[in-house]
């Protein structure tokens, strides 16, 4: 089997197939106004542990591990941003069980947001490099983590934003675009971290495929619509590998971009402020536009400047 078709297979393929699944489940549970105030079911629950398994499984194939369970407890970060094997899958579970448990309640309300940004502060400070021949990078550590955990909250409310109401069923496509920039950003420097990003990408393919054929609704509550918990977890993953590639991608390859591809689903959330008083079809189409805009010269740029890329 040839390289990168092994890539392909582990790290799209598989985690496609299993975000597939688990989005059915996730959002199997009917869309009246009761089954909304109860949140996830135990269905739900079952597709919230396939779609965190699949960042899992996509690692620990790559690792050759996977049908080797006496070894999975000898797992070990070589780097620290690879904890997000198990932090993406952890903000997607504690938010689910947050739905199971409290529902669209105030608790809910009260508890979801601080929460989830104390949890993303401090996973952003596990994932920064901070040892040996990063020195000159330690004054940024600080600045990154607080960067990274204002772009997540922000990301998260626009695509909270796309997702509440009728006519928005393409919202996942925004993060995969996202992720297709920072695989074009990192791909020509660190072929380990470009691949783990690419998990994220066959994730959302695989979430976008679903909720193409499911409509939208709005819900009063934040975070409580069923799909949140994979959309969060993915929004915080993209900001997060975007971040710690400022440690490996030179300087040159992503100042230009870096700010636009960090807060590339705020933008569009922001742009579809205006953009859903118009026809669905138009509003998909405007948001696209956007995510174009952002990614064909960003290619263009790295061909330009990495010929071997």
């Amino acid at each position: 089997m040839g390289f990168e078709i092994q890539i392909a297979i582990q790290r799209l393929l598989v985690p496609g197939i299993l975000a597939l699944i688990g989005t059915w489940l996730l959002a199997g549970r009917q869309e009246s106004q009761a089954s909304a105030r109860r949140g996830a079911s135990g269905i739900g629950l079952i597709g919230a542990f396939l779609l965190a398994g699949a960042f899992v499984v996509s690692d620990f194939m790559q690792r050759g591990i996977l049908l080797s369970p006496r070894e999975w407890l000898g797992w070990e970060a070589r780097e620290p941003w690879m904890l997000m094997v198990w932090l993406v899958p952890a903000v997607i579970l504690a938010l689910a069980f947050m739905q199971f448990l409290l529902g669209t309640s105030e608790r809910f309300q009260r508890w979801s947001v601080p929460l989830l940004l104390t949890f993303w502060i401090g996973a952003s400070y596990l994932l920064l490099p901070m040892g040996a021949g990063y020195q000159d990078k330690l004054p940024s550590v600080g600045r990154w983590v607080v960067v990274g955990a204002v772009a997540a909250v922000w990301n998260a409310y626009a695509m909270e934003w796309m997702a509440n109401g009728p006519g928005g069923r393409w919202y996942p496509l925004v993060l995969l675009a996202q992720f297709g920039c920072i695989v074009a950003i990192v791909l020509s420097s660190y072929a380990s971290l470009s691949e783990w990003v690419l998990v994220g990408a066959g994730v959302s393919c695989g979430v976008s495929v679903l909720q193409l054929f499911r409509p939208t609704r709005s819900y009063e509550v934040p975070f409580s619509w069923p799909l949140a918990p994979i959309i969060v977890g993915l929004s915080w993953m993209g900001v997060a590998c975007l971040v710690v590639s400022t440690f490996y991608v030179s300087e040159s390859l992503s100042s230009p971009w870096f700010w636009f591809v960090l807060f590339l689903p705020s933008m569009v959330g922001i742009v579809d402020l205006y953009a859903r008083r118009l026809n669905p079809w138009l509003r998909a189409t405007v948001a696209a536009g956007i995510c174009c805009v952002i990614l064909v010269p960003l290619i263009y740029f790295l061909v330009t400047a990495e010929p071997e890329w």
